[in-house]
Parts: structure tokens; sequence; C-alpha cells
């Protein structure tokens, strides 16, 4: 084969390459969404955000390798590495990583609140003893005042 056709094949397979990516890191959106809920103009936006980070990561492939010129069989074959992804190992692995997550979050929801109760009852008592603290520091302040006063008017 020629090294024209080799580099065309390389080109491609960083092209698909970088379409497996990219669905993958829009599967780590999808995993956050179903592990919250959250307001449709926030979604929109985290939409408009990861479209925007691909136009950029697709041009930098293009500049790098094609000196910035545009070539179709470059966004098929991102295209193409999205669609495989997503038919492919997205909806295993995204299944499989919320029932991670909500599993350890049930098992560790009872540790994390009683470290949380534990954690409220020191710090207000450290609170109180800063109160303390402050009281007698005013009240310190007030005497060493009227002292002073005293000793003016002696």
């Amino acid at each position: 084969m020629s090294q024209v056709i080799l580099w065309e094949m390389q080109f491609l397979l960083k092209a698909l390459l970088l379409g497996f990516c990219l669905r993958g890191i829009y599967d780590l959106f999808k995993v956050r969404r179903r592990l919250s809920k959250n307001h449709p103009m926030l979604l929109a936006s985290e939409d408009i955000v990861y479209w925007i980070f691909c136009s950029l990561l697709l041009f930098g492939l293009l500049y790098e390798e094609n000196n910035g010129t545009l070539r179709g069989f470059a966004l098929c074959g991102a295209a193409a590495g999205m669609a495989i992804w997503h038919f492919g190992p997205s909806p295993i692995l995204v299944e499989l990583i919320v029932k991670i997550c909500r599993f350890f979050a049930y098992y560790l929801k009872k540790p994390v609140k009683i470290c949380g109760k534990a954690l409220k009852k020191m710090f207000s008592w450290f609170r109180m003893k800063r109160r303390i603290r402050e009281r007698r520091w005013v009240h310190a302040k007030k005497n060493d005042s009227k002292r002073a006063q005293k000793k003016k008017t002696v």
C-alpha cells in the first residue's frame, strides 16, 4: 500500500478512537443524570458545553492531522465511532456503573449519617466553647475599660 493510503487509514482510526472517547465522556453525563434529577435548563446547558467540547476536539484532530482541511471520512469516522460505542458497550456500562453507585450509596448511607451526627455534636461543643470564650473576652474588655476610666479620674 502507498504511504498516502496508510496515512488516511491511520487518520480514520484516530477519528474512530476520538468518537469512542467522546461517546464515553457522554456516558458519564448519562450516569450522573440517572443518579440525580436536574433542571432541564441545566441539562441543556451541559449538552451545549459537551458539543462545543466535541467540536473543539474534532477541530484539533483535523488541524493536527490534516492542516485544518475538512475531510468527510474523518467526520464520518468520528460519527461511526460514537455509533459503535452507543450500540455496543455503552448501555451495559451505564447500567453497571449506576447499579454500583446506588449499591454503595445504599450501604454507605448509614455510616455517613452516624459520622455526620458525631461531627455535628463535636462542632456544637466547639461552638459552645467559643461562645464562652467570647463572653469572657467581652467581659474582660469591659472591666479593663472601667479600670482605665477610674485611673483617668483619680
